[in-house]
């Protein structure tokens, strides 16, 4: 019997404790979030703040993603394919059937979107004649033929069954440009190692691109846009 009540006066300390314990946080609560609350009300307050906040930043960082995307398209001035080919023939005049050929290289079709300028083409050229292409060179440096052909089809776009082309440039100045882009072409070109060995042709804007005798170098069809 000495030995039980020992034990018995340790435990009810223990559960005292326990107990004020409880009511103190109990009472911190009921401090916070109110006499009338209890702490699911308190923090379904705190979670619904939590949340509008939330909401709020997610749709200001759509919003802002939205308008950077649209900043973004607004950019772009060009849009290019480039095709590899074992050899491919271009009609230039239709009128006369006269035609054109390159050998092994590389067909870059081209459209002009809303918004571009002369500015652009020195620097896509650039990137164009000496990215990593041609089985790890470029064109300059693998001594590549290349074609050029006016495309505007390529700035189209979908709306239901039709096809809409809204995003091109007028007519005129893309003339220009394609015109200011054969120049560069054939300056860069001449301003290179590789002038004597690359032959370049392109095709007549605002005319009927027709192609024959193409041979496809592999499924190595790229797009960019600049």
């Amino acid at each position: 019997t000495m030995d039980q009540k020992p034990a018995t006066t340790e435990t009810t300390p223990s559960t005292s404790t326990v107990s004020d314990a409880v009511d103190v946080n109990v009472g911190d609560v009921e401090d916070r979030c109110g006499s009338n609350s209890n702490s699911g009300g308190c923090e379904s307050k705190k979670n619904k703040k939590q949340k509008k906040k939330g909401n709020k930043e997610s749709n200001g960082g759509n919003q802002d993603g939205g308008k950077k995307k649209k900043a973004a398209a607004a950019d772009k001035q060009m849009r290019v394919v480039l095709q590899k080919t074992l050899g491919v023939s271009l009609q230039v005049d239709n009128d006369n059937d006269e035609w054109v050929r390159v050998g092994e290289g590389v067909i870059i079709f081209v459209a002009f979107l809303k918004g571009a300028t002369d500015k652009i083409i020195s620097k896509t050229v650039t990137k164009l004649l000496n990215m990593k292409y041609c089985e790890g060179g470029s064109i300059l440096s693998k001594e590549r033929d290349v074609l050029l052909v006016p495309q505007a089809p390529l700035g189209g776009k979908m709306k239901g069954r039709q096809l809409q082309y809204h995003d091109n440039i007028d007519k005129e100045t893309g003339r220009e440009l394609f015109e200011r882009l054969i120049a560069e072409i054939q300056q860069q070109i001449a301003a290179s190692s590789a002038k004597e060995a690359i032959t370049f042709h392109h095709g007549t804007y605002g005319g009927i691109q027709r192609m024959k005798d193409a041979s496809s170098d592999g499924p190595w069809t790229h797009t960019f846009d600049f």
